[in-house]
Formats: C-alpha cells, sequence, structure tokens
C-alpha cells in the first residue's frame, strides 16, 4: 500500500497506533499539538510543522519575509488551537548553498514579526544544506488539564467559527495569477494580504478561554477546537471523527469571504467552496454548550472580535451534514488540502 491510497489522515491514524501515548504525554499523536505534564500547575504544548519550497510556497511570488511570517502564524496557530500561550519557536532551516545572506536575514524578519507580538521567542534550532524548507516547532504551555482538545464535542452543541473563511485560498489564485477573475480593489487587497501576512487567532483563543458565567457551573469554554488550517470541510470532518459526532453546517451561516465569493461564482461553484476547500485561514473552528451561547456572544461583541454560529453538532449516526441555501440537504465530502490526497 502507498501513501496515496491513504491519505494524509490514514497515514496519521497509522502512526498514532505505531505511538501510543503514555506519562508525561497527555495527548500525543493526533490533535493539533501534543500536550506533556511538566508540573502542578502547566502542562507543555508542542507543535511542529514543516514548509516546503512549491509545497507551501513559491521564492518570486512571495518575498523571503512573507515566507517567514507564513510558516511561523501556521505553526503558531496550532497553540492558538489548543487554548495555549506561545512561550519559544525553534527553526530547522533547510538552505541551498547559493542563498544570500539578504534572503536568511528577510526569512527571520518575518518568522519574528508574528512571534514577538504574542510573546513567542526565536530560541533556537538547526541549518543544513538542502532544498528550501523550514522546519518549526513551537512552544507553548497551558494551565494543567486545560488545553482544548478535537475530542470534547457532543450531541447538542452549538458550531462556531472565527473571521471569515476562504479568503487564503482567494489571496493565493489572485497572487499567482491562477485566476483573473474581477474582484473589487478592496476585497483583493483583503484576499491577498490575508495569504501574504496572516495571523494565529491567539486573540480568539484567549477570549474563549477567559469566558465565565455567574455560576460557573458548567465552565464556559469551547468543548473542542481545531484551526482551520486545510479548509473547513476537512478539518470539521477531524473534529466530529476526533469527538465521535456528526454535524449539520447551514450553508448560509458560514462567513465567506467575498474575493472568494467572486472567484467561486466565476467558476460556476458554491459561493462557500473556497471556504469548505480552501487552506489557510488559520481561524478557529469550535463547539460550546447550547447555554453558553449568550455568554460567548456578548463577550465576543464586547472585544471587538467576529464569531459566527454556523451549526449544530449531532448524533455521529446522522453524519456530516451541509444544509443549502436552497433547503437541500447534502453530505458535507471531506475535502481540502491533503498532502497525499488519494484522489490524486
Amino acid at each position: 500500500m502507498k501513501l496515496s491510497n491513504l491519505g494524509e489522515s490514514g497515514l496519521l491514524a497509522l502512526i498514532r497506533d505505531w505511538t501510543p501515548s503514555s506519562p508525561p504525554v497527555r495527548v500525543g499523536v493526533g490533535d493539533d499539538a501534543a500536550v506533556l505534564e511538566i508540573g502542578d500547575d502547566l502542562d507543555l504544548v508542542v507543535s511542529t510543522d514543516a514548509f516546503v519550497e512549491d509545497v507551501h510556497f513559491r521564492v518570486g511570488v512571495l518575498r523571503a519575509d512573507e515566507i517567514g511570517h507564513r510558516a511561523m502564524a501556521g505553526a503558531l496557530s496550532d497553540l492558538a488551537a489548543m487554548g495555549a500561550e506561545g512561550r519559544a519557536a525553534f527553526i530547522g532551516l533547510h538552505l541551498p548553498s547559493d542563498t544570500s545572506i539578504d534572503f536568511v536575514r528577510d526569512l527571520y524578519r518575518g518568522l519574528d514579526r508574528v512571534a514577538s507580538p504574542v510573546g513567542v521567542q526565536v530560541a533556537g534550532g538547526d541549518t543544513v544544506r538542502g532544498h528550501l524548507a523550514l522546519d518549526i516547532t513551537a512552544i507553548g504551555t497551558a494551565p494543567r488539564g486545560q488545553s482544548l482538545l478535537r475530542s470534547g464535542a457532543r450531541e447538542g452543541d452549538r458550531l462556531f467559527v472565527s473571521g471569515t473563511l476562504g479568503r487564503s485560498e482567494a489571496g493565493r489564485r489572485l497572487i499567482s495569477g491562477e485566476v483573473r477573475t474581477d474582484v473589487p480593489q478592496r476585497s483583493r487587497r483583503e484576499a491577498e494580504a490575508a495569504h501574504r501576512a496572516p495571523q494565529p487567532r491567539f486573540d480568539v483563543a484567549r477570549l474563549l478561554t477567559g469566558l465565565s458565567s455567574p455560576d460557573g457551573d458548567p465552565p464556559v469554554r469551547p468543548t473542542a477546537m481545531i484551526d482551520v488550517s486545510d479548509g473547513l470541510a476537512l478539518d470539521l470532518h477531524r473534529l466530529c471523527e476526533a469527538s465521535g459526532v456528526g454535524c449539520r453546517v447551514e450553508e448560509e451561516s458560514v462567513p465567506v469571504d467575498e474575493a472568494a465569493k467572486c472567484i467561486a461564482l466565476s467558476e460556476g461553484r458554491d459561493a462557500s467552496s473556497l471556504a469548505f476547500e480552501g487552506g489557510e485561514d488559520y481561524e478557529l473552528l469550535f463547539t460550546m454548550r447550547r447555554q453558553h451561547e449568550e455568554i460567548l456572544d456578548e463577550a465576543a461583541r464586547h472585544a471587538g472580535i467576529v464569531v459566527a454560529p454556523i451549526g449544530e453538532i449531532t448524533a455521529r449516526e446522522a453524519g456530516t451534514v451541509i444544509m443549502r441555501r436552497g433547503g437541500a440537504r447534502e453530505e458535507l465530502p471531506a475535502a481540502g488540502w491533503d498532502h497525499f490526497d488519494p484522489r490524486g
């Protein structure tokens, strides 16, 4: 059997079987990051990501600082998705020997542009000659036992997403010249900026981990969370699989970027298609108990943070369903970015 027969999710399932977790590893393979017990009050949260030329970026399309920025944003987004605070990052740098020093300097400027504002220091790493790539290990902390996992959603929970979806994929296609669609200038600028300089949503994660109610029982916090890095549809399937549930998504409630709508409609596709299938938005997809929706809504409005209710969690046997604008009920395929796409 080959990787193309399994897909990325299938490969990760095998790796999870090969590497079972035991203390001090609280959470191992299969979530946005691993969680390790390090003391009475704190857990260590660790994520590793690879960013490879011609897979995640192209030199000449993006500047060196933009490559560094995007790589760090993607790595730190995993910590935000766990409800952790970032502390440090370690960079494994693969470089052709003819790379200019100016390029490397700008690469690190981009890395730091994302890391410093959220309290993360680049604290070390390694360098090696090779095809241009970055391996980033991001280190964070969370109160002991309080990391937000993909596996806590339950039937009846409400489903939410932060921000706007499909914007980064729209930006990528506009920057690369893949599409020539007439997009309003403001929408084009926003989409291109979202692709060149995404931000990990620590602001959303801090809002969600800081919620409270007068009685405090049960705690007001997400029951499950994941970042939208590979497309809403695929990441939603991952959350549902980890939690052993199904879901129903209302298409008209999904916050779709305007440029993404223009591109999708010009290609004769559903306006929401880039939101469901595009990646690298790095927004947060999460579930909350229904009785806490008003608390979330009030706190988000007060903080000026946009979160949208897009559906609800159902029983596993109900499947992963999308309710189209016209009222049609369809199974939502696990479409999105997969490094080992079995269809390819």
